[in-house]
């Protein structure tokens, strides 16, 4: 059997990994950015001429490799990292303050950083100056991040430069600038650096490119500008104030065009403090950006008469303040304190929040909220284990020898984990893996995170807990001042260090051992384990369980590939496109106007993997087939269309409501002719769209609330693979009507804010061509209008493409299921066909001539039933079922209504009126009940004899007969290097789930006593357990109007007999 799995890459291989990235770069060539252009033009010119030493087989990252040092003139910081695979996505990536990431077990070193405001990058070989810092660095981490860096240093890099010429330099478009020698620079009085300083560092050490650097270089050509003048210090983020210390200056020729252009409009009197209107190509935040830089720089520099130069700032100043007021409430979003870097396990034992209780009397006045703790994580197994994303790059020939050859599952060794009605290996038992810790960390789950099983802590964690600590402080400082302008944190930020470091000295005293807790033998993942999973990956695909993500599933290779080739070329979903990723992307990029690119912006340039998961609940094993669309050309559109319509989202509901309203006030206006009293509808309110199980909850509560007491009985439906049986042009043409009457109802545009707590706003005047953007922090928002939101909509469903074998196919049928706005496109669609309904309902009902109140409807439509039901009333009738009618994205449900099966499709007609759904879906309908089972509760009958009130009981899927061999793992075990809070709430967040879903009490305390033997059976401590269970049952103390400590011991007599059962 050939290779299946480029493990060991040869070097046609590693030329094919440089020829991708060069389609990467040519789908550059079209974009406005030149730098950004220029810059990895020329990072790629340099990967081709140089190969590190390292560069072996199985080592793509090692290949071409270099290093770039990035001036970077918004934040003053220079930047040195590595180019990797992803240079494009760090152009694209708009993060704010950069940050760095060091990767285990190889030298991956990169920064985010902001594509405007780069000034020089200078691009060396790796070879060259790897070795020079990374022996010097204590914890190994390669490289040093330089901030703020000093004159010494930038000469020694002139130096290096200087020996050897053969490296690219970028020279930027600005104008000449001056360059200070190391002498000058020295007596400008840079010998602030102290001995732990990256100057000291440089100089202090031999390096082995120093016999060959001149002491009088050859300089350089005049690139740029080193001025270590001192500025007033501002705090702020990143460099911007340095907080005590000398910082570096640049003068930005973008800044520079800026202010030449205002210069203009103010001599020419367009601009002044009476009129403020003419900055609509500017948004709040560049109108910021060049009022600092105004007030960074003279007249002189920029060539301006001084009261020019003083009324602009004034100008600039009155435009902010117009845009953005200051804010007097700090009840915001502000009131988080992230540790930067993966989670370190000594962050657990560290108080950090009694350090901010005991800063508070420092903290500036009206800022009282405690913030919340928080930490960054480092990958959970599964992106080692999944193997899916590689099986998709495989090609048409390793393909072809996959499904030609015999596969292993005929091994004796595999022999026990074959499915019987598939003849494949498909299994969720993790003993089918070849070692013993690779089969207990399968156990652990899809996301669990290994981390350490204990630690000692040592001066260097001491230090460095000082170090990420002060940094997640300050940036906490930096919110509230630059978002919300609120001023008078420097007493603070003076009382942390002292602080934290007595914290410290309590909490991780020098030697203190801490265990944590394991029951995970064989940890951590070693050399040998990872080759036996390369190995096992030769033969067997890994992915997820469908309906259980936390579980692996291992199936057969050659079974996997039938599955995805299958679907792929015998559907008329897919078109085979005789392209490629790097022509595709540039032609679609192309083709996007000039006003579309305002809202329309494509990403990096792949095309997303196609996928799957398996259901392993079915009598036959089938797969989910999904577009893996995380980071692809489509993800930036994909993303804002998904903010887009998750705002309108709640808004579709007003549309049902007109609908209803109409109806009770014609009904309300009819005169009483009639012993029967027409139905009122006031009770009802709610939409159609149901968002999750307490959704469910409510409908339940306004129909026990129904003035009559029906027989009570349930029917569910589920659509057969939604997303790509959608008619596109129905689709477009649908979404298009539904988003028009939404804005012909509430305004001409929406504004969005970024932060979740605020709702969007309707704007009733909105002027095209004015900012789309503005605000600062927490009132950061985003402006779109109608033909905004066609643009996205339009490109996301004509443009969806997907990737396997090297073969880029185009679906031409529906939508991906896998990208970020598909749940709320296809809940739309739908939403269009049952507004559609209860509109022809209503629409009956009001022009009705002969409107009678019905008792009784046949359910099979007689013969010349015109002569004996006027459709009005039939509609009348109807709309008394049909209210009950909910759905959850592709399941429906309806409570009494024994009419769904006639009105299922719209191509049927019942007593003359159209049904709900097109006849493209294929709608699956269960039998009328007295109980369901629907989401994760159970709905039935209190009273079990089918009348008022319904209750909810707790439904676990799991304890069906089809998942009773699945291996099951819920939560994640309490090894798993996550922060104690993360796992605490675990268990804070199923309590409340299940007391808001559930009615029923006994259900209750049988669903909490489950999820926490569960977490025991996990490693938690059954006493921090019940500790947290008590305190959540204090909070309610009447919950289900029975007293907490009663609903504690019923739980915690489950809780023992389940883990009894469990133990038998």
């Amino acid at each position: 059997m050939a290779e299946q799995a480029p493990f060991h890459p040869d070097i046609a291989a590693r030329n094919y990994k440089a020829d991708v990235f060069k389609q990467k770069i040519n789908s550059e060539v079209n974009k406005n950015n030149t730098t950004k252009r220029e810059i990895v033009r020329l990072i790629q010119e340099l990967r081709e001429q140089h190969t590190d030493s390292t560069n072996r087989p199985g080592k793509f990252h090692k290949a071409f490799q270099c290093i770039y040092i990035i001036f970077h003139l918004h934040s003053w910081k220079v930047y040195i990292g590595q180019t990797m695979d992803y240079i494009l996505d760090r152009f694209y990536n708009h993060l704010g303050a950069a940050r760095q990431e060091y990767k285990h077990n190889n030298n991956h070193l990169y920064a985010h950083f902001r594509s405007y405001g780069l000034s020089d990058v200078f691009i060396l070989p790796l070879q060259i100056i790897r070795g020079s810092y990374a022996r010097r660095n204590t914890r190994g981490t390669g490289l040093p991040y330089f901030h703020n860096v000093a004159s010494p240093i930038e000469q020694k890099w002139m130096d290096i430069f200087a020996a050897h010429p053969k490296f690219t330099l970028y020279n930027s478009s600005s104008a000449t600038r001056n360059y200070i020698p190391a002498a000058a620079a020295a007596t400008a009085g840079t010998a602030a650096a102290t001995a732990s300083s990256p100057s000291s560092l440089l100089s202090s050490q031999e390096t082995p490119f120093s016999s060959q650097v001149s002491d009088n270089p050859t300089p350089l050509p005049p690139t740029h500008l080193l001025n270590t003048t001192t500025s007033p210090t501002r705090g702020g983020r990143g460099g911007r104030g340095s907080r005590g210390g000398r910082r570096r200056r640049f003068i930005s020729h973008h800044n520079v065009a800026k202010v030449q252009d205002l210069t203009s409009k103010f001599n020419d009197g367009r601009i002044s403090l009476e009129n403020l209107n003419h900055f609509t190509e500017y948004s709040t935040k560049t109108l910021q950006k060049i009022l600092s830089f105004l007030q960074d720089t003279t007249a002189t520099e920029l060539q301006i008469p001084v009261a020019t130069h003083s009324q602009l700032r004034d100008i600039l100043a009155a435009a902010v303040a117009t845009r953005f007021p200051p804010r007097n409430d700090v009840f915001t979003t502000y009131k988080l304190i992230k540790i930067p870097g993966d989670f370190k396990p000594y962050f657990d034992c560290l108080n950090l929040a009694a350090v901010f209780n005991r800063s508070k009397t420092f903290l500036p006045a009206g800022v009282t909220l405690k913030p919340i703790i928080t930490s960054s994580f480092s990958n959970p197994i599964s992106s080692t284990f999944n193997n899916t994303h590689n099986i998709a790059r495989y090609s048409p020939a390793t393909i072809s020898s996959i499904l030609s050859s015999p596969c292993s599952c005929s091994s004796p060794l595999f022999q026990p984990f074959v499915h019987t009605a598939l003849g494949h290996v498909c299994t969720s038992d993790v003993n089918i893996l070849p070692t013993s810790s690779l089969r207990s960390l399968a156990k652990m789950g899809t996301k669990y995170r290994i981390g350490l099983n204990g630690f000692t802590v040592d001066e260097a964690m001491r230090a460095e807990a000082l170090q990420l600590a002060l940094l997640a402080f300050n940036k906490f400082s930096n919110r509230y001042e630059n978002g919300l302008r609120i001023t008078g944190w420097e007493a603070w930020r003076n009382s942390l260090q002292p602080l934290i470091q007595e914290q410290i000295d309590a909490d991780l005293p020098l030697g203190k051992t801490v265990t944590i807790p394991s029951n995970a033998s064989g940890l951590p993942f070693s050399t040998a384990d990872f080759h036996a999973l390369r190995h096992f990956q030769r033969h067997f695909a890994i992915t997820s369980v469908d309906k259980a993500d936390t579980s692996f599933a291992f199936v057969c290779k050659k079974q996997y590939t039938t599955w995805i080739n299958d679907d792929l070329t015998n559907s008329t979903v897919f078109q085979p496109l005789n392209t490629t990723a790097a022509l595709l992307i540039p032609s679609l990029d192309a083709g996007i106007s000039n006003q579309a690119r305002r809202v329309l912006t494509l990403g990096d340039g792949s095309v997303p993997n196609y996928v799957c998961t398996v259901k392993l609940h079915k009598p036959i094993p089938q797969p989910r087939f999904i577009v893996s669309a995380g980071f692809c050309y489509s993800t930036p559109p994909a993303k804002t269309l998904c903010t887009l319509l998750s705002a309108l989202d709640p808004f579709t509901k007003h549309l049902l409501d007109d609908v209803f309203t109409a109806l009770n006030n014609h009904l309300s206006s009819l005169p009483s002719t009639s012993s029967t009293p027409p139905p009122s509808f006031n009770w009802h309110g709610h939409h159609t769209i149901l968002r999750n199980a307490i959704d469910m909850v409510t409908r339940l509560r306004s129909f026990n609330a129904m003035p009559t007491d029906p027989e009570v009985h349930f029917q569910t439906g589920d659509v057969s693979r939604l997303y790509t049986n959608l008619q596109l042009i129905a689709l477009l043409q649908r979404l298009v009507d539904l988003y028009t009457k939404l804005f012909d109802k509430f305004g001409v545009a929406i504004k969005i804010f970024d932060s979740p707590t605020k709702k969007p706003q309707w704007l009733s005047t909105y002027i095209p061509g004015q900012p789309r953007h503005g605000g600062i922090g927490y009132d950061r928002y985003t402006i779109f209008t109608l033909d905004d939101l066609k643009v996205l909509l339009t490109f996301i469903i004509s443009h969806n493409y997907v990737h396997f074998a090297q073969r880029i196919l185009k679906q031409t049928q529906g939508i991906a299921m896998g990208g970020n706005a598909s749940v709320y496109v296809a809940n739309h669609f739908l939403f269009t066909y049952e507004l559609a309904f209860y509109s022809q309902l209503q629409q009956l009902v009001a022009t009705s001539t002969n409107l009678q109140i019905l008792t009784s409807l046949p359910a099979t439509e007689p013969p010349n039933w015109q002569e004996t039901y006027d459709s009005g009333s039939v509609a009348l009738y109807l709309l008394v079922f049909f209210q009950w009618l909910f759905r959850y994205i592709d399941d429906i449900i309806t409570i009494t209504n024994i009419f769904l099966q006639q009105l299922l499709y719209n191509n049927n007609t019942f007593y003359g009126i159209s049904g709900i759904y097109p006849s493209e879906l294929q709608i699956t309908l269960s039998t009328l009940g007295p109980t369901t089972n629907f989401l994760d509760i159970t709905l039935s009958s209190k009273n079990g004899n089918g009348s008022l009130p319904l209750r909810t009981t707790f439904y676990n899927k799991f304890s069906k007969p089809e998942f009773a061999a699945l291996s099951k793992t819920r939560y994640v075990h309490n090894s798993s290097n996550l922060a104690r809070r993360i796992k605490d709430n675990i268990l804070t967040g199923r309590f409340h789930a299940l007391r808001r879903n559930i009615t029923d009490r006994n259900s209750f305390c049988q669903a909490t006593a489950l999820v926490i033997a569960q977490l025991i059976r996990r490693g938690y401590n059954e006493r921090r357990l019940f500790r947290r269970l008590f305190k959540l049952l204090q909070t309610y103390p009447y919950l289900y109007t029975h007293a907490s400590r009663s609903t504690q011991q019923r739980i915690m007599h489950q809780v023992t007999a389940f883990l009894t059962e469990n133990s038998s």
